[in-house]
């Protein structure tokens, strides 16, 4: 834009430069009517008017150049953007063309990195009581970033979509219906979904899964009601669609910690 403008100015600029010149050449050859001789009064009329506008035009190209010089400053001076700014920008130009994998990417990782914290956290805890040796089981972080690719990502993608489609901010009592269709269907059949793959990808068998499920289903359950509310209605309400993949991700980053302070 600056460049444009500049270009534009200079243009512009030179077109009243050339128009003093052309009236510089028409004082300078002006003489008397009737083809008179030029008297001593004349010739010094026709000099002061020369001289004149000779220097008007050196000193009105040496605004030019200044204005010029200043622009070309200016231009200089305009600051790019810091690196966050950066990468919040190229995050939301993917989430823009790929949503649904930007949003499984991301899951993926904040999934990962949940596990991973879960983890440093329980050594800290451990460490104070008889200070054993750090072990970082790195199948935790895989599995959670494979379900967090292929089942949180695209799965919760969708599914806040669906609560925009069948209500509509125009019903009467929208965000109840919405607040009660999350935690009352999506959040049991997604915590079941979620026993379910993550067992099987430890290697456990359909009884080892079944009995996980009756021991611990119903208590996580309870927890993540208690939890997950406030900030599901955070999410619906005040969220952008399209933002609320990311915030449930983060959400669920610091809930993996909690849970590895009360070793659950």
């Amino acid at each position: 834009i600056l460049s444009v403008s500049l270009r534009d100015c200079t243009w512009l600029l030179g077109r009243v430069h050339s128009k003093i010149n052309q009236s510089s050449q028409f004082f300078s050859v002006t003489q008397p009517s009737h083809h008179a001789p030029p008297t001593l009064q004349g010739f010094h009329f026709v000099k002061r008017k020369t001289d004149h506008c000779a220097v008007s035009s050196a000193r009105f190209t040496d605004t030019v150049l200044a204005i010029q010089l200043k622009m070309s400053t200016q231009s200089f001076l305009v600051r790019e953007p810091s690196f966050p700014a950066r990468v919040l920008q190229q995050y939301l130009s993917l989430l823009k063309k790929y949503p649904i994998l930007t949003k499984s990417v991301t899951s993926g990782f904040l999934s990962a990195l949940g596990n991973l914290l879960s983890q440093v956290l329980q050594h800290r805890k451990k460490s104070k009581e008889h200070n054993p040796k750090m072990k970082i089981s790195i199948l935790g972080p895989v599995h959670f970033a494979v379900y967090g690719f292929f089942i949180t990502g695209p799965v919760s993608h969708y599914f806040y979509h669906l609560l925009e489609a069948l209500f509509p901010a125009s019903l009467p009592y929208w965000l109840i219906k919405r607040l009660l269709l999350e935690r009352l269907v999506f959040a049991p059949a997604f915590l079941l979904l979620f026993y379910v793959v993550m067992n099987v990808l430890e290697g456990k068998t359909l009884t080892e899964v079944q009995s996980k499920l009756k021991t611990s289903f119903w208590p996580a359950m309870k927890m993540n009601w208690k939890v997950w509310t406030p900030f599901q209605f955070i999410n619906i309400s005040f969220i952008p669609v399209q933002f609320r993949v990311l915030f449930a991700n983060v959400v669920a980053l610091f809930w993996y910690a909690y849970l590895a302070s009360v070793r659950k």
